[in-house]
């Protein structure tokens, strides 16, 4: 009796609950903003005559409620406040933690890329930082849910929430989820029935009870390849996704196979997206960052579920691990490296995984992208109009580079450049973007800074490679296409290395000769 005097007196304290506007629906409950006294929160509630639905929304008070009480200070997951009636309909809340899904940012494609590196607090100039940090909450998220013995089932961008305030990715929405920790129940699990969403859910697609948690992990490489890859942003066609999983299906489910059919043109891809592939493409470019990171999206993306790296493996492995900075020691073990991948597929050094990306370096991918170019010349119709001739090439050259340099007579270029200049974040963002992003104009048809003369006595005569008419499309690993004449010379000014690598797009007339 004393018990439920308590727990009246309880009810009877909760703090009142305020509906506000609809955020939007999915398949089975329905989102709105709402207050719970004076403080901000969301509440859900299932959608009315939907099957399924109220069971859902049960399972997830259930194990939002186990989440609560083992990670009650997890950054990763929303803060769940319990259910409340709301004029007789059962709402779940939790305290409000941001605004923005990753989905909503990967819809405004750069744009979007850039608001989440100030969101999270990552430097926007460094692209590798970035990536790194948002696989590394992924991660760290799905390991707090997978040690309280919970799958997720429903990973994708729209259930990855974007928190300002504490700089953190948070994971929501789990009415699909189920308990593997809890024996002999498993609330929210059947044999026969996963609810997911296709384009995320590994090639199992019901989960393997001998390894249940490897399917959060394969949607986890889903959704970081898709921020990783402009040609995999989109907004709500979701078609560009759908292709890369039938190349990927097509190649056996390995990550080594597509990209072997990418380059060599198994995968027949426009012009303007095979820029854009070869953009995301250079984060696994040469070095031992980008190695590491290729390595790990490869046992992310295992097509066998036992075979998958586990979050916490992951976590403790070279990529998010330890520095990527430290030298390549040929894959040896060392320190909480080890764990980098399962049973049965270590990384010895003796006889490492064939790793296709090892071998990479910036020439092959700026080439593999102008076989690209060339076969969208050929495929389709009128290509040529949109798609400027000139081949793409790379000279390291120490000064004097014995160059003049002048700026394209392309009007909108020349004040989309000025206007780059007077903002110094907006010219910030425009240098750091990577190489092969540089040859994006080839779509245009505009020209940048592009060689007037080549002086007796520089480099740049010695190397018998650079003529006038030729465009310079980057400086080391930043492009400069979107750049003025003045914002290149004052970075070429203060280049403080023996050499500098440029790239090159040779004139029209020079293509066939530059290509021999």
């Amino acid at each position: 009796m004393a018990g439920f005097v308590a727990a009246l007196l309880c009810a009877r304290a909760q703090p009142a609950v305020r509906l506000g506007a609809l955020i939007g629906e999915g398949t089975y409950g329905a989102v709105y903003r709402a207050h719970v006294g004076s403080e901000c929160a969301v509440a859900k509630r299932a959608l009315v005559g939907v099957q399924h639905a109220a069971d859902y929304l049960d399972t997830e008070e259930v194990l939002n409620a186990v989440l609560r009480k083992a990670r009650p200070d997890s950054p990763h997951l929303a803060p769940f406040l319990g259910s409340a009636s709301v004029d007789g309909v059962h709402f779940l809340l939790w305290r409000e933690s941001g605004h923005a899904s990753l989905r909503e940012l990967l819809a405004r494609g750069d744009e979007g890329v850039l608001e989440l590196a100030m969101l999270l607090g990552v430097d926007v100039a460094d692209r590798h930082a970035l990536m790194r940090e948002v696989l590394r909450q992924l991660l760290e998220g799905l390991s707090d849910v997978h040690a309280c013995g919970i799958v997720h089932r429903d990973i994708k961008p729209e259930n990855v929430l974007v928190d300002p305030a504490t700089r953190t990715l948070r994971l929501i929405d789990f009415g699909s989820a189920c308990e593997f920790g809890a024996w002999p129940f498993r609330r929210g699990y059947r044999a026969d029935r996963g609810p997911c969403s296709t384009l995320y859910c590994p090639p199992e697609e019901l989960i393997d009870e001998s390894a249940p948690f490897a399917y959060d992990i394969y949607s986890a490489a889903i959704v970081w390849l898709r921020l990783v890859m402009p040609a995999l942003h989109g907004g709500s066609d979701d078609g560009a996704l759908a292709h890369f999983r039938a190349d990927l299906a097509r190649a056996g489910g390995r990550l080594d196979g597509w990209l072997s059919a990418w380059l060599a043109g198994g995968a027949r891809v426009r012009a303007d997206e095979a820029v854009a592939w070869a953009r995301g493409l250079e984060l696994f470019d040469g070095g031992v960052e980008g190695r590491l990171a290729w390595r790990l999206l490869r046992t992310m993306l295992e097509p066998e579920a036992s075979r998958r790296v586990s979050a916490r493996e992951a976590l403790a492995g070279p990529y998010l691990g330890r520095s990527c900075a430290e030298p390549d020691d040929g894959g040896a073990a060392k320190g909480p490296g080890a764990a980098l991948t399962p049973a049965g597929n270590k990384d010895d050094g003796a006889n490492p995984p064939p790793c296709y990306v090892d071998d990479y370096d910036p020439p092959s991918i700026l080439s593999g992208l102008d076989r690209a170019l060339s076969r969208a010349r050929a495929a389709v119709p009128n290509a040529g109009a949109a798609v400027r001739s000139g081949a793409l090439f790379a000279l390291e050259l120490a000064p004097p580079l014995g160059l003049i340099l002048e700026e394209g007579d392309d009007v909108a270029r020349a004040r989309r450049a000025r206007l780059l200049r007077e903002d110094v974040r907006g010219a910030s963002r425009a240098r750091q973007r990577s190489r092969a992003a540089a040859a994006a104009a080839a779509l245009t048809g505009e020209r940048g800074v592009v060689v007037a003369s080549v002086l007796d006595g520089g480099s740049a005569i010695a190397s018998g490679r650079v003529s006038a008419g030729d465009e310079l499309v980057a400086v080391g690993p930043f492009d400069v296409s979107e750049l003025g004449l003045d914002a290149v010379l004052e970075m070429l000014s203060r280049w403080s290395a023996p050499t500098v690598r440029l790239c090159f797009r040779t004139a029209a007339r020079d293509a066939s000769s530059a290509e021999s």
